[in-house]
Order: structure tokens, then C-alpha cells, then sequence
């Protein structure tokens, strides 16, 4: 008998099995995000954040203004629920919706950011395997996740730093980061990155920007609500320590470390920071710069929530762009323990650092001319 013809069988190359595995990574991360999304009504905690800026929406369409008096009188300690701690805009924008039963617009506030988050995935400009894999993986992440429980602004903020990265040398870049600036204030450390780099078209883009919402939004706001603001800020204090606080001065703290390593462990972070930021701005590559940037942002900042660790995405798609495909898995670090989240922002700051310089940023597929700005 004669033996039967075999099929030729070729070994898959790198590229179909970059291609496989971004689509595996997203189906699975799908699946995840929809069982969880699913549970989420009714759940503990849900829309626990949103909540805190509903109420102040509807103080500031009542007239009694958008802070609670106790933020206002003297020192508090960040946490306790109902707190509003953002700049007014947040609340100015929310406040025609007083009226809208706050479970109601608890589930349009879900919608709407699930489809930002996708949307920020589709912004990226970075190839279609590194999105859909980065996609799939943060859509596992616990960030991500509690995020959309708490119905906080974390993904906002990831869609608009998404929109400041596809738009880097455009305006529409740095009204995005204008816009970003009120929901997270220590991202101002992406505009000091940009002074450090002469990109000075950006920055007053950005400043003019901010001052147009501001501006827009006064006659529903008001003055006072910015000079209040800076009360609120001025008041905070006793952060180190807060529950569930995930910066370097609490870790201390919870490893047994007196007020004042505490405090230091905190300088130390700042300083990790700018010496990061001080030094993409030598290696003079403006997308190497923002991604260290947004990771020196959580360093600089007093709270540090899991949620704010959505910003992670970035990075590992920069990453995995520049030849490192280990760098989709990034939003996992995530899952660590409490005590590790100040050590997932130093590597969010300094793990771009590792991206091959050799090779050029992936912008995916052809867009029209926007007109870019000059750098």
C-alpha cells in the first residue's frame, strides 16, 4: 500500500503568534470584564466614588455650594466617604444631572466609561496586536476593575492621557491633558516634561486650554468654588497612613516605620520622580518622556488608590511598541498586595526607560494630516 500524502507543515512566524496571542489575550480579558461588569449593580461598593460627586453636583445646583463645610473649617484626614476632593469642574459638569436619581445615573456613569475604555485602547498609536493584548489585560486587572465598581474618574483619566499620546504633537493632545489636569492634578508633572523639552507650543496649548474650561464653566461653578478648592487642599493632611493609601509613606508606616522614615520614604518618591522625569528629558524622545511622566505622576502623588494604577496600560503598550511584548502584562502588577503598590510606580516609571530606542514608535494605522503643531 502506498502511504498516504501528508499536508506541508510550516512552524507559525513571530508575527502570527504576536497576532494569535493578542486575540486570546483580548477574548479572555472580555470575557472577565464582562462577568464582572455584570455583577457590578448592586453590588458592595458600587458607584461608592461617583456617589461623593453626584452630592456635590447637586449641593452645587441647590446654591450651598460644591464642598463639604468639614473640608473647608480646618485639617481632615482623605478617605470616609461623600468627600469631594476634585477641582470644581467635575461637579460643574455633573450638576445639570441633579435631578437624575443617582442609581440611574450611576448606571449611565458605567456605560459611559466602559466606553471610554475601549475607546482609549482604540487610540493608542501603537499596532493592533499591542492594543487588543493590552486591552485584554487590563480589562483582567484589579485597577481596572475597581474602578468601574466605585464609578471613580481612574478611566477618564486613562482615556485622556490615551488621547494626550495619539495626539502628542497636536493641540488635541494638550486640551486632552488640560481636561485630564481636573480630574488628576499631579499629572501637571506631563506639562513640566514638556517646559524641561523647549516644547513650548504644548505647554501654552495646554495652559490655554485649561483656562477655557475654567472660564466656560463659571457661571455654573462660580469663583468661589476654586478659592475653596485650594482650602480643601490646603486642609488635607495625615495622608500617610490612610487606609487602603498605597503610597511609600504609608508602606513605611505599615512595615513599622516611625513618622519620620515615613516622611522620608514620601521625598524619596518625589525625588525618584523628577530625577526620572529630568532624565527622559536628556534622552530627548517625547514619547519615552510622557510615559515616565505619567508614571512620576503617581509617585507625586498624596493618594495613591489601585484604581489610579489604570494608568499602567500605557507604559506596557509604549512598551511592548518599542520591543518588549512582556510590557502588556504591566496592568497585572496591579493584583499585588497593598504594601508592593508603591514599588509598582516606581516600575511604572522606570521600566520605559528599557524600550528599545532603535526602534520607531508604531503610530498604527494612517491617519489624515491634523496639522501637527511644532514640537
Amino acid at each position: 500500500m502506498g502511504s498516504r500524502p501528508t499536508l506541508p507543515c510550516r512552524r507559525l512566524t513571530r508575527d502570527e503568534l504576536a497576532r494569535i496571542g493578542s486575540f486570546v489575550l483580548a477574548g479572555v480579558g472580555l470575557i472577565v470584564l464582562t462577568l464582572a461588569v455584570a455583577s457590578l449593580p448592586g453590588s458592595r461598593g458600587f458607584a461608592y466614588d461617583f456617589a461623593a460627586y453626584y452630592q456635590a453636583a447637586v449641593r452645587l445646583a441647590a446654591g450651598s455650594g460644591i464642598y463639604q463645610p468639614e473640608t473647608l473649617m480646618g485639617p481632615f484626614r482623605p478617605g470616609p466617604g461623600g468627600l469631594y476632593l476634585y477641582p470644581p469642574p467635575l461637579a460643574a459638569v455633573l450638576s445639570p444631572f441633579a435631578r437624575v436619581p443617582l442609581e440611574v445615573l450611576a448606571s449611565g456613569w458605567l456605560l459611559l466609561r466602559l466606553l471610554l475604555l475601549f475607546a482609549a485602547f482604540g487610540l493608542m498609536p501603537v499596532r493592533r496586536e499591542v492594543r487588543l493584548a493590552t486591552l485584554g489585560v487590563a480589562a483582567m486587572s484589579l485597577p481596572v476593575l475597581t474602578d468601574l465598581n466605585l464609578g471613580n474618574v481612574s478611566i477618564l483619566v486613562l482615556f485622556l492621557s490615551a488621547a494626550t499620546w495619539r495626539y502628542l504633537d497636536h493641540p488635541m493632545g494638550s486640551i486632552a491633558l488640560a481636561s485630564a489636569l481636573f480630574l488628576r492634578p499631579s499629572l501637571a508633572v506631563v506639562v513640566a516634561g514638556w517646559f524641561g523639552q523647549a516644547r513650548l507650543s504644548a505647554v501654552l496649548w495646554t495652559v490655554l486650554a485649561a483656562a477655557g474650561i475654567m472660564v466656560a464653566l463659571l457661571p455654573i461653578a462660580g469663583a468661589s468654588a476654586y478659592t475653596d478648592y485650594l482650602r480643601v487642599l490646603a486642609n488635607v493632611s495625615d495622608v500617610a497612613g490612610v487606609p487602603e493609601n498605597g503610597d511609600l509613606g504609608s508602606a513605611a508606616l505599615s512595615l513599622g516605620a516611625g513618622p519620620t522614615l515615613a516622611w522620608v520614604a514620601v521625598l524619596a518618591g518625589y525625588a525618584s520622580g523628577v530625577f526620572g522625569l529630568l532624565l527622559a528629558v536628556r534622552r530627548g524622545d517625547a514619547e519615552l518622556t510622557y510615559q515616565v511622566a505619567l508614571g512620576a505622576s503617581l509617585l507625586l502623588s498624596p493618594l495613591l488608590w489601585v484604581h489610579y494604577l489604570a494608568l499602567l496600560a500605557l507604559p506596557g503598550a509604549f512598551l511592548a511598541a518599542r520591543g518588549r511584548p512582556w510590557g502588556v502584562l504591566l496592568p497585572l502588577l496591579g493584583w499585588l498586595p497593598e504594601p508592593v503598590r508603591p514599588m509598582v510606580a516606581l516600575a511604572a516609571l522606570w521600566l520605559p526607560f528599557l524600550a528599545s530606542a532603535a526602534i520607531a514608535p508604531d503610530t498604527g494605522p494612517e491617519e489624515p494630516d491634523l496639522g501637527r503643531a511644532p514640537a
